[in-house]
């Protein structure tokens, strides 16, 4: 949020000078988001800011309200805007590209490690894409001919036990998929991640 004020500040929008921000956050609890998402609305402010999966839902609730969102996932293929260059409608944004990459990642990992044992995977049941995340990651195990293991965690205690099975086994490595719920938790799994 400090880098969302300061940029604005440079374009010159200061909060409590030319602009008020009306905040709503689901703290990752995407069954709260369209009633969030519906609130703002009524609201009528001018324009939302959103990530990615939380802009679905404002899309669906206002066609007028300018939305920016910024998005791992890819924008076009979720339906989110018509088309990368010509996003149509309200809706315009940042695409990340991250979630498009983690056969990338998995290939990356594989050639890192030597040993044929099988490479963990830390998804978020929660998360939307984790389905379209895991279909990509398997097709590209098989392709690597390598074993992967799911591991799952909704919360810090979770990813604590995942990463306490990790090291229990001495499996090949760990890849940790994109999505906002570790990268809100990110400090804590690359603190699991050293000891």
């Amino acid at each position: 949020m400090d880098s969302f004020h300061r940029g604005l500040a440079k374009g010159g929008y200061v909060e409590g000078q030319n602009v008020i921000f009306e905040y709503r956050w689901a703290e990752g609890q995407y069954d709260r988001v369209p009633a969030l998402a519906a609130d703002l609305v009524r609201q009528k402010v001018s324009v939302i800011v959103a990530n990615y999966p939380p802009v679905l839902e404002a899309k669906k609730a206002t066609g007028t309200i300018p939305i920016i969102f910024s998005s791992a996932a890819d924008p076009v293929e979720i339906g989110l805007v018509a088309s990368l260059n010509r996003p149509g409608a309200n809706v315009t944004g940042i695409y990340l590209v991250a979630q498009a990459l983690e056969a990338k990642r998995l290939d990356l990992l594989n050639k890192l490690v030597t040993a044929a044992a099988a490479i963990d995977v830390l998804v978020n049941p929660n998360f939307r894409d984790t389905d379209r995340q895991l279909h990509e990651l398997q097709n590209a195990a098989t392709d690597l001919k390598r074993k992967l293991q799911i591991l799952r965690a909704t919360n810090n205690d979770e990813i604590d036990t995942a990463f306490a099975a990790v090291a229990d086994e001495r499996l090949a490595g760990l890849l940790v998929v994109s999505g906002p719920f570790f990268t809100r938790r990110r400090n804590q799994l690359v603190a699991l991640a050293g000891r």
